[in-house]
């Protein structure tokens, strides 16, 4: 008899034997017994509190010359025993104040990340980020200024060449946070940069200059106009703001205010006034000087040395109805350089209607040009006569020399001469001149009447003559002249 034995398939369950089954369950069971430990550990770890960081914080007011504080910062710093997040737990994220302890931790992670602790710095960065106020807490309660800043803000006031490894290494993060267009960070740098801070006006620069954002120029002008040296270097080393021209180049502007100018390495500043829309506009005021004071007479040290007069006084609007605003002259007639002069006469001082004259003359700086001889510059005789008068009769000069230009004097420096100008001579040289018109004007043998200092000056005794529009003689002046001027020097 043959028997046929069939065996039975194994049940399988969607495509596994029960065997298979049971064998990939036990494997299962088997890892998770192995790794649970881990999770746990780390689940531990990352909920463990370091004592003495929490000790340093709570007792030591987070002074970290104290043993227990800087032993918080180097495990901080090197990122073990959760320290960094013992010293978080302190940190509010909210805009409500700092408490003490606050206080001592945020002192302890800005040190830490002083010294390279990146999750130090990313507390700082993170707390800008969820709360625009936390980015300055200068701005919020006294209590936390005594110890300086401890916010975003310190490391963006670090120079940048600083061994600072917070500041490297903040500024790197920000850098990638600016650029993703970030409000709050973007809002923390032009406001860093506005106040002077160095790190982040070095980091506008390349927006600015690369990029040609708008904002970032802005704020690194406005942080030189603000008198800060952090902004006015960045400035001067990138060529942002080292005249008006420039500024108007960068900005594309035509307000007519005073900027901040800057004028070397070091963050050298003043506040010149710009004008923006006359003659093509970026001229920068060096000099407002009135012809009835002495304080620009041709021998005064203004015009020769970097002293400055009234350097504050930029207001153009101030005693604009009679131009008898406060005389100036500021530090940009020592370092701004140029290619053209421009001088705006008002005669009689009271006159509102400016007559400009434009010269095309080049220096690295005006003071260079007034330390020697004459600089000749030919505008004609009827031209310089234009800025006394109205009437044909407003100004005299006399017949002979008529040496024109910058350092206009007589041959021998003792009579007639004048900064920039014209001067006049009855003889047919320039050995004994008596008359001149311009600015920085003086006569050293005057006896009816001490001669302006801008405008025009001839003494009656010496034969002045009025002059026509080709610049010819007309008629004699008997009564000479001492007509007061009130002008401003530009340059660009």
């Amino acid at each position: 008899m043959n028997v046929n034995l069939k065996f039975a398939r194994p049940k399988s369950y969607k495509g596994f034997t029960l065997a298979e089954m049971l064998t990939a369950l036990i494997v299962i069971s088997v890892m998770i017994a192995v790794t649970m430990p881990v999770f746990t550990m780390r689940k531990s770890s990352e909920a463990r509190i370091d004592a003495e960081a929490q000790e340093c914080v709570v007792k030591e007011n987070g002074d970290s010359s104290k043993a227990i504080c800087a032993g918080a910062i180097d495990r901080c710093k090197r990122n073990v025993m959760n320290t960094c997040g013992t010293l978080e737990r302190y940190v509010d994220y909210e805009d409500n104040g700092t408490d003490n302890d606050e206080l001592s931790s945020l002192r302890i992670l800005r040190d830490t990340c002083e010294e390279g602790g990146k999750n130090a710095c990313d507390t700082f960065i993170d707390r800008c980020i969820r709360e625009k106020n936390l980015c300055d807490l200068t701005d919020g309660p006294e209590a936390i200024k005594p110890d300086g800043e401890m916010d975003l803000q310190y490391f963006l006031k670090q120079p940048i060449e600083s061994s600072n490894l917070g500041t490297i290494y903040i500024y790197e993060q920000i850098d990638n946070f600016y650029r993703q267009g970030v409000p709050q960070i973007v809002d923390a740098v032009i406001k860093s940069c506005e106040n002077g801070a160095d790190s982040g006006c070095a980091l506008l620069v390349n927006y600015c200059t690369q990029e040609k954002e708008a904002a970032a120029c802005e704020a690194l002008i406005t942080g030189c106009n603000n008198g800060h040296e952090g902004a006015c270097k960045h400035g001067y080393i990138n060529n942002l703001n080292r005249s008006c021209l420039d500024i108007k180049n960068i900005l594309n502007t035509n307000d007519n205010k005073p900027y901040g100018l800057s004028y070397d390495v070091e963050g050298t500043n003043s506040n010149a006034y710009c004008d923006m829309t006359n003659d093509g506009g970026g001229w920068t005021l060096l000099i407002k000087a009135n012809g009835s004071s002495e304080n620009f007479d041709f021998n005064s040290l203004l015009w020769t040395s970097d002293n400055t007069l009234n350097d504050d006084e930029t207001d153009l609007t101030k005693g604009a109805s009679d131009h008898t605003a406060d005389e100036h002259k500021n530090l940009a007639f020592s370092h701004v350089p140029f290619d053209q002069i421009k001088i705006v006469f008002h005669t009689p001082i009271t006159n509102n209607d400016g007559k400009t004259l434009l010269l095309d003359i080049s220096g690295n700086n005006l003071k260079s040009l007034f330390q020697g001889g004459t600089i000749e510059k030919t505008v004609g005789i009827s031209t310089w006569a234009s800025f006394i008068s109205p009437s044909s009769t407003g100004s005299s000069l006399q017949k002979n020399c008529h040496r024109e230009g910058l350092n206009a004097m007589d041959d021998i420096a003792k009579h007639a001469r004048v900064r920039i100008g014209i001067i006049g001579n009855q003889e047919s040289n320039c050995h004994t001149p008596d008359s001149y018109i311009g600015v920085g004007g003086t006569y050293d043998h005057w006896q009816y009447n001490k001669p302006v200092t801008v405008g025009n000056y001839c003494d009656k005794r010496y034969s002045c003559y009025y002059f026509n529009g080709s610049g010819n003689p007309t008629s004699k002046d008997n009564t000479g002249k001492n007509v007061a001027s009130f002008a401003y020097i530009y340059i660009k």
